[in-house]
Order: structure tokens, then sequence, then C-alpha cells
């Protein structure tokens, strides 16, 4: 486990055992450039999982994948425009599942794809 995901699990609320943040910490210490590889591979893959599960939320009537990436692409530029501003301020923002999954996604610091071409490719995996 890279200290990104202890980190995103710790925020998500969820509880870490002591020895698995001790030793994301200690293999932060021995391995500088691959713990920076699996952080940057636990971003992606974070990442590409909210992104997945963002769309599960906006498929209620089972579209298909390209309709899906087309939603997916206007909610996070809905997202990026509205909520992702405020939730940067601070501000207390109410969520939708959806934006919920987004904030996760966002929270990475991974560049969020935002073409429906790329998204089609991300979600037909």
């Amino acid at each position: 486990m890279s200290p990104l995901e202890v980190t995103l699990q710790i925020a998500s609320g969820q509880t870490i055992a002591p020895e698995q943040a001790l030793a994301a910490l200690l293999a932060r210490t021995t391995d500088p450039e691959a713990t920076r590889r699996r952080e940057r591979n636990a971003a992606i893959r974070t990442r590409d999982n909210a992104l997945r599960e963002a769309a599960q939320c906006l498929a209620h009537d089972a579209p298909a994948i390209w309709t899906l990436a087309q939603r997916l692409a206007q909610a996070i530029a809905r997202f990026r425009a509205c909520t992702w501003p405020r939730i940067k301020a601070g501000l207390d923002v109410a969520l939708s599942p959806a934006e919920d999954a987004l904030r996760q996604a966002f929270l990475t610091g991974i560049n969020i794809p935002s073409t429906q071409r790329h998204l089609y490719e991300l979600l037909k995996l």
C-alpha cells in the first residue's frame, strides 16, 4: 500500500492498521523513486476507479458506453466549474453520489480526462 492510498483511506473515514501506515512510510525512505512510481500508479488506479464509480451513478437507464462517456464528460465539466472550486475553498458542499466519486477522482491530483473519447476508452475496459 502506498502513502497516497493510506492517506485516501484515512480521508474517506476508513481505519488503517498501524503496521500498514508504518510500512508505507518506511517504503518512502528506503526507495524514494520506487515509492514515487507506486504513488503515481496508485493515484491513477484510484482516479480511474472513482471515474468508473461516477459513471455507474450516471447510468440509471443503462445507456451505451459512448452515451455514458458523454454524460460523464458533462458531469466532470460541471464539477470542475462549479463544485470543485467550492471544495478547494473549504466550503461545505452537499454532494450526490456521482459528485462524491468525482471528488475522490479530483483529490488524487492526477489529470482528469474530460473528453468523451478519453472517458469512453476508460469506461470500455
